[in-house]
């Protein structure tokens, strides 16, 4: 017995491995900050498909919105196998391979507006110091009429934020006219990176206000054949 010790080595590796594991570096996402909002952005290609995987995820359920695009539902009324514990659920619902549905905190947010046409579907809602904007636009909505709802969604002077599947690669369209108009407006998109399986960046988010954003990918093994989320946390700082 007194001949059994442990290799030093091995113990110097031990070590290292739990100084860069990951519960102990914490993503910005997964850190506890009462003064980071949360908001996830999803296309969940079919809500009742992956109800049941989405309550269940410890990563969105950290968010204080969750926008989920191509919900696939026929209707907004209400379901109550949709109901998701502590938040509350705003379908905006049209046919399969469209749709929005939004869980959130009703102690931080509101519902604002809908706009629900064949090719697009927007969503807003509001905080007291911020806009969120959730939006699903098929491949054959008009650009063009897409701005044009959009602006009327707009507050002036709040800080907006605006995401969801637009399906426009940003890889190779980057000077789309929705991108452009929304640069002209002032709005800042932060996502860089492929969202989709086949290598598209089709979610994008749009910023304009004063804050500190972070954006992270995060791919739940129930999307992980199409999407991939996208994870903001947020601090909205002093404007004046």
């Amino acid at each position: 017995v007194n001949k059994i010790y442990a290799c030093n080595v091995a113990l110097e590796e031990l070590e290292r491995l739990d100084r860069i594991s990951k519960n102990k570096n914490p993503t910005i996402w997964e850190k506890v900050n009462d003064e980071v909002m949360k908001m996830s952005f999803l296309n969940c290609h079919s809500l009742l498909d992956k109800f049941e995987d989405i309550k269940s995820d410890s990563m969105l359920l950290k968010s204080d919105i969750i926008c989920l695009s191509e919900t696939w539902l026929k209707t907004d009324q209400f379901q109550e196998d949709l109901n998701l514990r502590n938040y509350n659920l705003k379908l905006n619902s049209i046919s399969n391979g469209k749709g929005l549905a939004t869980y959130f905190k009703l102690d931080i947010f509101k519902h604002e507006k809908d706009i629900k046409l064949e090719s697009m579907q927007l969503s807003k809602f509001s905080a007291n110091n911020l806009d969120v904007i959730s939006v699903y636009r098929s491949k054959e909505g008009n650009e063009r009429d897409f701005i044009r709802q959009l602006k009327s969604m707009l507050s002036v002077g709040k800080v907006t934020v605006i995401s969801g599947d637009f399906n426009i690669c940003l890889a190779n369209r980057k000077s789309n006219q929705i991108s452009s108009t929304l640069q002209a407006l002032g709005f800042k998109q932060l996502v860089n990176e492929a969202t989709h399986i086949e290598g598209g960046h089709l979610d994008h988010i749009y910023i304009r206000g004063i804050i500190n954003a972070h954006v992270e990918l995060y791919s739940p093994y129930y999307t992980a054949l199409d999407h991939d989320a996208l994870c903001l946390s947020l601090q909205v700082l002093d404007q004046r």
